[in-house]
């Protein structure tokens, strides 16, 4: 009597244990997630301040990098759509200048195919559009020297998660929306992107040459135009 009472209370008291300990894990799964969006936003603020302020954002962004939760950035839908340049470490004219003109710089990429576009937009009446096209990066580097072919610099990994071959095909500049200069990329004209952080609203991306990280530069990106329309520069 005593056992079949016993397996009785255990059959009553599992269920409701194993719904309280689901409930502790939801509520802290909820925890840290308010945590790490809390954290998330608190640094985007202090990058804007800084770049209001005139500020090196670096060490802000590498922090931003690191609440990165996406193992493969390059292949979300959250990539595609219209990008504004907040901040770019980049020299001109893909930090907005031309010239003597600054401007925004924008970047579209487009959500079918593998197409983009970066345009650089001094207040309407002096443009200049890049077209260009993506695909995965296979880890071969663009530039090698002999000490890359001596290391192991192909390691098996999926490297198109996060990076991209980007060729540039055209560079039209307009006045007033008028061509007045194109120019048609030789083919292989390349550089590789590597997306270390993106969400709903926020992308950053650092750019290079080879595919060394020793020769990137980053770009700051968001979905709402910069205060002032203007890029931030170092």
């Amino acid at each position: 009597m005593f056992i079949r009472q016993s397996f009785s209370l255990l059959y009553l008291v599992l269920p409701t244990l194993a719904l309280t300990n689901l409930h502790f894990k939801i509520k802290r799964s909820c925890s840290l997630a308010a945590t790490l969006i809390s954290t998330r936003n608190e640094l985007v603020c202090d990058i804007d301040k800084a770049l209001f302020r005139n500020q090196n954002p670096d060490s802000l962004l590498q922090r931003l990098e690191n609440l990165n939760k996406l193992d493969a950035p390059n292949r979300s839908p959250q990539h595609a759509g219209l990008w504004y340049v907040w901040y770019t470490d980049c020299p001109p004219p893909s930090n907005g200048k031309l010239g003597p003109f600054s401007g925004s710089s924008q970047q579209f990429i487009s959500s079918e195919g593998n197409g983009y576009q970066n345009l650089l937009d001094v207040n309407g009446w002096l443009t200049a559009t890049l077209d260009g096209k993506w695909e995965e990066w296979d880890g071969r580097l663009l530039e090698e020297s002999p000490m890359d072919a001596e290391s192991d610099t192909k390691e098996s990994r999926d490297w198109g998660a996060n990076h991209w071959k980007v060729t540039f095909i055209r560079l039209q500049i307009a006045l007033f929306g008028l061509p007045i200069f194109t120019q048609t990329f030789p083919p292989k004209t390349s550089r590789i992107w590597r997306t270390t952080f993106l969400d709903d609203d926020i992308r950053i991306v650092r750019a290079g040459r080879t595919g060394r990280r020793e020769d990137e530069s980053v770009f700051y990106t968001k979905r709402t135009p910069p205060p002032g329309g203007k890029v931030a520069s170092p």
